[in-house]
């Protein structure tokens, strides 16, 4: 996503937010299969 060395004070929060959706939309195998935001979601809802 971003190449090693990379300079964050010239990355906009827009590309930032938009890898970070990527990342946390991706199904994991150590989730079980579900996306990071499911997950999240899912425990929240147990704490509550």
């Amino acid at each position: 996503f971003f190449p090693k060395g990379t300079d964050f004070n010239q990355v906009s929060r827009k590309q930032i937010k938009h890898v970070q959706h990527l990342l946390n939309g991706r199904p994991r195998k150590t989730l079980g299969w579900q996306t990071p935001y499911e997950a999240f979601n899912k425990f929240v809802e147990l704490e509550t």
